[in-house]
């Protein structure tokens, strides 16, 4: 799963803090449970960052299945592998986790939704939906689209155990 030359990006300190910094790097190598990195490049300052044994970090990847993962890691030391590098602890394949890139959570959802356009043509299209998120609503339907891409539509939900529908724009 992790490779020589892949890019890991790694955070310290917690995300909702005014501490956390974002680093990015390179494996050198890669042994069972030692990842060793080139000196990462703080992403704010585009400068080497130096940090502590026992630093505890996030490290994030994006595996050749296009999906992104993320293992806890801790700066375990420092070698000269042909150039300095940093060694940091690997857990193991097991211990890898899936992570979400959407900036907005789905939740799957199958419920009516009727598409109706706002232009005077009237059109309506009746769909089922997938998933639904802040982002917007995946559906799927049987014909082809009537509406264009610009198009302004109406989106009315039939949700269970509610009176009267919701409506989306």
């Amino acid at each position: 799963m992790i490779k020589a030359g892949m890019r890991l990006t790694l955070e310290s300190g917690h995300r909702e803090s005014t501490l956390q910094q974002t680093y990015r790097c390179k494996v050198v190598e890669f042994t069972e449970d030692v990842i060793y990195i080139s000196y990462p490049l703080n992403e704010e300052t585009q400068r080497s960052a130096f940090l502590l044994k026992g630093t505890k970090l996030l490290a994030t990847f994006i595996g050749y299945d296009q999906n992104v993962y993320a293992f806890s890691t801790e700066v375990t030391g420092r070698e000269i592998k042909g150039m300095p590098v940093v060694k940091l602890f690997y857990p193991g394949y097991k211990k890898l986790k899936s992570i979400q890139r959407r900036n907005f959570f789905r939740v799957p959802l199958t419920v009516k939704a009727v598409i109706e356009s706002e232009q005077e043509q009237q059109d309506v299209m009746e769909i089922m939906t997938k998933n639904i998120s802040a982002g917007g609503i995946a559906g799927s339907f049987h014909h082809s689209l009537l509406f264009n891409e610009k198009d302004s539509v109406v989106v009315r939900l039939s949700l269970p155990n509610c009176k009267g529908a919701s409506i989306l724009n």
